[in-house]
C-alpha cells in the first residue's frame, strides 16, 4: 500500500513539473483566449459609450457612462496577463488620458497614467503621446 502512495506522489510531482515547465499550456491558452474575449467586449462597450458621449458631450449621464466604460476597459487592459506590455500599456494610457479629458479629477486615471509613464521611463522608452 505504501508503494502505491509513493507512485501516486511521484506521478503528481511529474504532472506538476510538466505544468510548471509549460507542459500545461493548453489551460493557459484557454485562459488567455477568454481574457482577450473579455477585453474585446469591454472595448465594444467603451466605443459605444464614447460615441454616445461624443454625440452629447453636455449630457452628464453619457459622460458618466463613458468614464465608467473607459475606466473598466483601461484597467482590464492594463492588468491583463493575456496581453504583452507593448499591447496593453499604450492602449491603457490612451484610454486613461481620454478619461482625464472628460473627468480631470478622476484619481484612478491620474494614478494609472503616472504609473504607465513611469514604466516607460524606467525602461528608457519614449512615452507615447
Amino acid at each position: 500500500m505504501r508503494n502505491v502512495h509513493i507512485w501516486a506522489v511521484a506521478i503528481l510531482l511529474a504532472i506538476a513539473s510538466l505544468a510548471w515547465a509549460g507542459g500545461g499550456q493548453g489551460a493557459n491558452d484557454a485562459a488567455a483566449k477568454k481574457e482577450r474575449e473579455k477585453i474585446a467586449q469591454l472595448q465594444k462597450a467603451y466605443e459605444k459609450a464614447k460615441s454616445a458621449y461624443g454625440a452629447k458631450p453636455k449630457d452628464e449621464k453619457a459622460k458618466k457612462a463613458f468614464v465608467q466604460a473607459a475606466t473598466v476597459y483601461a484597467r482590464t487592459t492594463m492588468y491583463s496577463n493575456a496581453l504583452a506590455p507593448k499591447e496593453k500599456y499604450p492602449v491603457a494610457l490612451r484610454v486613461y488620458r481620454e478619461v482625464l479629458k472628460a473627468d480631470p479629477k478622476n484619481q484612478e486615471a491620474r494614478q494609472s497614467v503616472e504609473t504607465i509613464e513611469s514604466i516607460y521611463a524606467s525602461m528608457g522608452r519614449p512615452i507615447p503621446k
